[in-house]
């Protein structure tokens, strides 16, 4: 998937890595390893990994311990995955068994520790387990020793706290990028890095491609982007192409949201009233005509027939005649509506 792939090429630049560590990262890592020997791991074409492909690992000595290292393993994910605990716990264990496999023969060996983080940039917060240990059901105490524990981390891209000034930071700017509402706020996101992404053309062409896969595939789906590899010609496309027509678009979501919304209000109103008039029987057979209506027009004729009605069945009828026309003659047999 293109996703993957992006998120896969780009983290897979030391500066990227090495922003993300230091900017974002709230465990001991920053601070207890030597960011200026990270160097990543490379998996053998035989070896068992997700064929999603949506992982890395690095390697980085830590820092006052001689030559002793520590791997971090990032895997990115754009929806909550309920069994990513045991995921991270078989990589895990799969990136030991390949370090184990070079020891064979070494005296009194020890394993290079594994640090999982998740980095999640779905619109909803995260609610999978953390540890696969959580996943297991409750166990007697005797038994309990014997679990798998092996926690992760989980960055929140959308809702983590962002730096104050992220303008040297690469992994501040593309969090931002994916809060942005606007063509506008992409630009300003771009231009505040721009000059730490132009490192490399390497570098930079991975900034882009992230940009039009992962934040404006979604955002701007009806331009092509496919020719644009810099990050002058992604800007100048925003600027000139994109901008007017996101911002009409937003301005249409936003129309439509409040429309929605106030329809949503108005037959909540409506049916509490029947239902206070008229008993739960009226609420419920008016809530299966008037779910579907979300004209202002129609929704204020109902509230004037409530207050004139002296039944509900009387209601109801009137209700009826608005709502049997927006059927098909199939969902109702017999009533002869075309």
């Amino acid at each position: 998937m293109a996703f993957d792939s992006s998120y896969v090429r780009l983290f897979s630049f030391p500066e990227v890595i090495r922003d993300l560590i230091t900017g974002f990262l709230v465990s001991a890592a920053r601070k207890r390893l030597d960011l200026d020997s990270l160097s990543q791991m490379e998996l053998p074409d035989e070896h068992p990994w997700d064929q999603r492909a949506n992982a890395v690992v690095w390697e980085a000595e830590r820092a006052g311990v001689g030559d002793r290292s520590a791997k971090l393993m990032f895997q990115f994910e754009a929806e909550v995955d309920w069994w990513m605990a045991v995921t991270i716990a078989l990589r895990g264990t799969n990136i030991y068994q390949l370090e184990a496999d070079t020891m064979l023969g070494v005296e009194h060996p020890m394993l290079t520790p594994v640090m999982p983080y998740v980095l999640y940039n779905g619109d909803s917060r995260w609610t999978a387990k953390k540890d696969v240990r959580d996943l297991v059901g409750p166990v007697p105490y005797q038994l309990d020793a014997y679990q798998v524990v092996f926690p992760h981390e989980v960055l929140e891209e959308r809702f983590c706290p962002l730096l104050e000034n992220e303008s040297n930071n690469l992994a501040g700017m593309l969090f931002r990028s994916q809060r942005c509402k606007s063509a506008q706020g992409m630009l300003v996101a771009i231009e505040g890095s721009e000059s730490r992404a132009r490192q490399s053309p390497e570098l930079e062409v991975a900034v882009v491609e992230w940009f039009k896969n992962v934040v404006l595939s979604w955002r701007a789906p009806e331009f092509d982007f496919s020719r644009i590899t810099e990050l002058g010609e992604l800007k100048e496309y925003l600027r000139g192409h994109c901008l007017p027509t996101i911002k009409a678009n937003a301005a249409q979501r936003h129309d439509s949201g409040t429309r929605y919304a106030h329809a949503d209000g108005v037959r909540r109103i409506l049916a509490q009233l029947v239902r206070d008039r008229y008993g739960a029987k009226a609420e419920e057979d008016l809530i299966g005509m008037i779910g579907s209506i979300s004209s202002g027009d129609t929704l204020r004729k109902i509230a004037r027939w409530l207050r004139r009605s002296t039944t509900a069945d009387e209601l109801l009828e009137k209700v009826r005649k608005i709502w049997l026309p927006t059927l098909d003659v199939e969902a109702v047999p017999g009533t002869g509506v075309q």
